[in-house]
């Protein structure tokens, strides 16, 4: 029992034949509950339906639906990869008031502020996160790191706490980004 696609325009002629044989290859995914489902005949075929959702036939609404796929979760970042992503954030939150001593206007105070929640909710998101949280955190711990490096030279002539504090800063993102990205790279090598 062959099952037309409301949606689909009619066909005719060579490439209706033509279709009509691409439909019936494709569909053998497809599962209708009044039709038997076809085996597969080949292990690629096995592998195909074991990677793929199944889709079955919603006569309620009239469509095809698929389950969503099973979800395999990203691997939890090691205890010491947590270890410094928490400590850089601590890191952060020990600088906030000698940032907010030294900031002139109200408004270098709530960028800070604000600078300091986002930092942190970054980090949240990245310890309970799935890949792309981690990623996003990774590049934002490069980027500052390398930011913080530009300018420790000027920093270590003027004012050598902030230099101090700074290095640190730089040195526990590093770290963070070389943890979490370097895994990663191993296991795209292989």
């Amino acid at each position: 029992m062959r099952l037309k696609n409301p949606f689909e325009p009619a066909r005719s002629g060579r490439v209706a034949r033509a279709h009509r044989q691409d439909v019936s290859m494709s569909r053998s995914h497809y599962h209708h509950p009044g039709v038997p489902a076809t085996c597969s005949e080949g292990p690629m075929n096995e592998l195909r339906e074991m990677q793929l959702s199944p889709i079955t036939w919603n006569p309620r609404l009239g469509i095809y639906e698929s389950q969503e796929p099973i979800h395999h979760p990203s691997p939890a970042l090691g205890t010491i990869t947590q270890s410094v992503v928490i400590l850089a954030a601590i890191w952060t939150l020990c600088e906030l008031p000698l940032e907010l001593l030294v900031s002139p206007t109200a408004l270098e105070i709530a960028a800070s502020i604000i600078g300091k929640l986002i930092w942190l909710s970054l980090t949240l998101w990245a310890l309970t996160g799935g890949q792309p949280a981690k990623a996003i955190f990774a590049f934002c711990c490069g980027a500052s790191a390398l930011a913080i490096a530009s300018g420790l030279l000027d920093e270590r002539q003027f004012f050598v706490w902030g230099f101090c504090l700074s290095a640190v800063e730089c040195a526990l993102k590093a770290a963070a980004f070389l943890l979490i990205v370097a895994p990663t790279a191993r296991r795209a090598a292989r």
